[in-house]
Parts: C-alpha cells; sequence; structure tokens
C-alpha cells in the first residue's frame, strides 16, 4: 500500500534524526577527548564527516546544522522530544485512538468529533 505524503515525511523525519543522534553521540566523545587534552574534532568536522558518511551509506543528503549538534550533544532535546512532552497522550495511548478509528471506520460507524474525545477520555 502507498504511503501519504505524511507518513513519508515522517519517515524521513525519524531518518534525518536519527543520523543527528549519532552525529551528536560522535560530537560528545570528541568533547571527552577535548576535556582530557587529547587531540579532537571540533563540531565543523563532525557535522561535515556523519552528512558525508550518511551520503556514502544511504545514498542520501542531509543537513547537519552545527548549532543543533552542539545542543544535542550537551543534552538539549529534539524539537520532536520537546512536542512529545507537551503532548496530552502518550505514544501508546496515541496508537490505541488510531486503531480505535481505523476499526470502527471498517465497520461502517463513523466517528464524530465527540465521540472520539469521550474515547480519549477514557483512556
Amino acid at each position: 500500500r502507498a504511503k501519504s505524503n505524511t507518513k513519508k515525511a515522517q519517515i524521513d523525519s525519524q531518518f534525518v534524526a536519527e543520523w543527528r543522534a549519532r552525529a551528536a553521540e560522535d560530537y560528545r566523545e570528541q568533547l571527552a577527548l577535548h576535556a582530557a587534552g587529547q587531540k579532537f574534532d571540533g563540531a565543523e568536522m563532525v557535522r561535515q564527516r556523519w552528512m558525508k558518511k550518511c551520503r556514502e551509506e544511504t545514498g542520501k543528503d542531509i543537513l547537519i546544522n552545527k548549532q543543533t549538534l552542539i545542543n544535542h550533544a550537551k543534552g538539549k532535546p529534539t524539537r520532536a522530544q520537546s512536542n512529545a512532552q507537551k503532548s496530552w497522550l502518550t505514544a501508546e495511548e496515541t496508537e490505541l485512538v488510531i486503531l480505535y478509528i481505523i476499526e470502527l471506520g471498517h465497520r461502517g460507524f463513523p466517528l464524530s468529533h465527540r465521540r472520539l474525545k469521550e474515547h480519549v477520555e477514557e483512556i
């Protein structure tokens, strides 16, 4: 089954986030080397290395912002993580709601906003 544009964008976003996380981990290791007085690579070198590595391994070009790399290495949450913390539902609860909506749709029962709200509040 073909994926929606929204799902494709979500998959792409997760792909980039995984590579950015790997780059941030590498940069944290470089900072540890620096703290130990050893030779290390700066944020720009790490950024370029991981963008190149992604292109070589997957054939896809990604952009890793230098300041974003520095922030994530310092432990600042990604935008997705920050937004997830603000969510009313956990990821598991969201999945349950989506499955419920799909199930009702397959049975031929349209779901009103009010009924959906009631179901969410039961969770």
